[in-house]
């Protein structure tokens, strides 16, 4: 007995009565034909044409890439029967073509099941079959009398389509005796040309677009900023746009053009604002990493945007999708996260410069959340400017704002990191919930609690603890590290600086200040003796104009446990100096006794310092190696505070 299948499902499918959401009619694979492709061609350009049938009716179709390796394996073969679990419907020339993206094999069968006919618009349903689509009994054609004689193919000719009936002629006009009808939506005016009805426009949303529609309009708002760049490669130099929007359903998509459409579009658009958007391509994004959604809309000069200021209040202004800091180490770097927090820390804004010569800006900002967890936040220009100072405002007057990031880029450096893209937006004080619970966290106990960085900088404790640690214990956890082979350590201490290892040139050395990536080269220069001019190894070919003076040096700290050797690079010499890395060169060129002196200012302060503590093999042996992550003079009233603190709660 062969399987049942939906009983007038092609109609239903095509005519579009029901939508995949709720039905999911079980089919039967009539045939099944692999389309020519290039040779070069990848996996997701091939395509399977195929024609499904109910046993009444048998529609044309293609099978989506998600399918093509059952069909390719041999899962999916003629006379297959499938569960169709996700599809739509394309308008082709006329004609219907159903679309499967999902399908589920139900049973195998060796023949065909009843006798079906193509569907042609008004054949209605299997209503004139003797008995159900099983094909238990003759089935009639649509005018009662008996079936049509059978062809082969899809209308005529091969061999792949025995069984399969074809529609009686119609009473309409066409071929080539008389006009041909109207297509279905148009009509006529004055016996001229066939126009498109004026319907109204169908939004569809977001989350049902896919690469198989050629007619769709969604209506979103612009919700990153409209930043048009440029980038040059093996093709030759040219512009980019890319921006996401937002839909009234919460979807978010990815929006993108380039050179003239690029230009055109960012001089239009409007951040912030709705519009209907259509006549895009629906593509898979080139780089899944970066990606908001499993489609990315591309646009050329064809694309419309019509405002749409009558949806303002349908549509958020901003969706996130906020994970806890905690979570953040278990992600890879290059992974696009959304975070809440308090921003409890903030760096100066310093000034960079790129490879082309050019400069840019950075600040960083340390943020902490309710999972007891802190990480580095890098602001990069124009967010280090705008958000940077105004972080840096709310700082300095003693509040602990809250901010709310959206798509950050996660980085690996000395831990883990984030870093600002041109599609992040950053939100202080707003107002959610989310951020009114971080704040009565933080304000009811939180700013108290220990907890762990994630960064190379930062609060946070040794193994998770904010308790200041002995020398002694410091060695101790390294030595812990070391029989592991494995493993890092940000520990907090109090001591003073013993002793500074200088080298032959100095407590400083040359580094590179052009940009490797998103962070600075900084590695050791060096000067041609014949042209004066620098040279990274890394950067070979470009000029250089000048060196950027780093500090990196090491020093013994102790306290009256023990010592330890510390290595300090970059601007945490700074703080312990009060100049930066370039003036103390040119006091170690200029005045060599100031220099001498300003060595020994620096030794028997007390400082609070906090040390990551990894292991490191040196001629294949490990050992543990302390670097300086933060080093500030000792703040007697306020460790007082936190002592008196602690002495309340015993």
């Amino acid at each position: 007995m062969p399987p049942a299948l939906t009983p007038n499902a092609i109609s239903n499918i095509l005519e579009q009565t029901h939508g995949s959401q709720d039905f999911k009619p079980i089919v039967q694979v009539f045939d099944l034909k692999e389309l020519k492709t290039k040779p070069d061609a990848d996996d997701a350009a091939k395509r399977f044409r195929v024609l499904a049938s109910d046993g009444g009716f048998a529609a044309q179709g293609l099978f989506g890439a998600e399918l093509n390796a059952m069909c390719e394996r041999g899962e999916i073969t003629k006379f297959t029967v499938l569960r169709l679990r996700e599809y739509i419907v394309n308008d082709l020339n006329g004609r219907r073509i159903l679309i499967v993206m999902d399908a589920e094999v139900m049973d195998r069968y060796d023949a065909v099941i009843g006798q079906p006919r193509v569907w042609q618009p008004g054949t209605g349903t299997n209503a004139s079959t003797g008995m159900n689509a099983g094909g238990m009994q003759q089935q009639r054609n649509a005018y009662g009398g008996a079936p049509a004689a059978q062809v082969e193919g899809y209308g005529s000719g091969g061999g792949n389509g025995a069984n399969l009936a074809t529609e009686p002629p119609r009473a309409s006009g066409g071929g080539y005796g008389g006009g041909a009808p109207a297509a279905q939506g148009q009509y006529r005016r004055d016996g001229g040309a066939v126009a498109r009805n004026e319907q109204p426009r169908s939004i569809t949303p977001i989350h049902a677009l896919n690469p198989y529609q050629n007619r769709w309009t969604i209506r979103a708002r612009i919700t990153t900023p409209l930043e048009l760049r440029s980038y040059s490669n093996a093709k030759g130099e040219g512009k980019v746009l890319g921006f996401q929007v937002l839909d009234a359903d919460g979807t978010e998509i990815k929006c993108v053009c380039f050179n003239d459409t690029a230009v055109r579009l960012a001089g239009e658009l409007r951040q912030g604002l709705v519009y209907e958007i259509s006549k895009g391509a629906i593509v898979t994004p080139r780089d899944p990493r970066y990606a908001i959604y499993q489609y990315e809309i591309k646009l050329d000069n064809h694309a419309t945007f019509v405002p749409c200021p009558d949806a303002e209040r349908d549509i958020k202004k901003m969706v996130y999708k906020f994970k806890k800091l905690s979570e953040l180490d278990a992600l890879n770097a290059g992974d696009m996260v959304d975070v809440i927090g308090i921003a409890y820390s903030v760096g100066d804004l310093t000034t960079i410069m790129k490879r082309d010569g050019s400069e840019t800006s950075k600040r960083s900002v340390m943020i902490r959340d309710d999972s007891d967890t802190s990480i580095e936040f890098t602001l990069w220009d124009p967010h280090s400017v705008e958000i940077g100072g105004q972080i840096e405002s709310l700082i300095a007057s003693g509040e602990k704002p809250v901010i709310a990031v959206k798509s950050s880029r996660l980085g690996e450096f000395q831990g883990k990191n984030m870093g600002t893209v041109s599609s992040t937006m950053v939100e202080i004080n707003p107002d959610s919930s989310e951020a009114t619970r971080m704040r009565v966290w933080f304000d009811q106990g939180g700013a108290d609690k220990t907890f762990n960085s994630l960064s190379g900088s930062g609060g946070g404790g040794g193994k998770g603890s904010g308790e200041l640690l002995s020398f002694s214990t410091v060695k101790e956890i390294g030595e812990e590290l070391v029989a592991k082979n494995e493993g890092v350590a940000y520990l907090s201490c109090c001591g003073i600086i013993k002793h500074i290892k200088l080298g032959a040139e100095g407590n400083f050395y040359p580094a590179c200040p052009l940009l490797n990536g998103e962070r600075t080269c900084q590695k050791k220069l060096r000067k041609d003796d014949s042209t004066g001019e620098w040279k990274c190894e890394r950067h070979a070919g470009e000029k250089i104009e000048a060196a950027d003076w780093r500090y990196m040096f090491s020093m013994v700290c102790m306290d009256h446990s023990d010592e330890y050797w510390v290595s300090v690079f970059g601007d945490k010499g700074d703080k312990i100096f009060g100049i930066s890395a370039a003036e103390m060169k040119e006091i170690y060129d200029r005045e060599p006794e100031r220099y001498e002196n300003m060595i020994s200012d620096a030794l028997f302060n007390d400082y609070s310092l906090r040390v990551k503590v990894a292991v490191d093999n040196y001629t294949d042996v490990p050992r543990a190696k302390g670097s300086l992550v933060e080093i500030e003079r000792v703040n007697y009233v306020d460790m007082s505070k936190k002592l008196i603190g602690k002495i309340a709660k015993l």
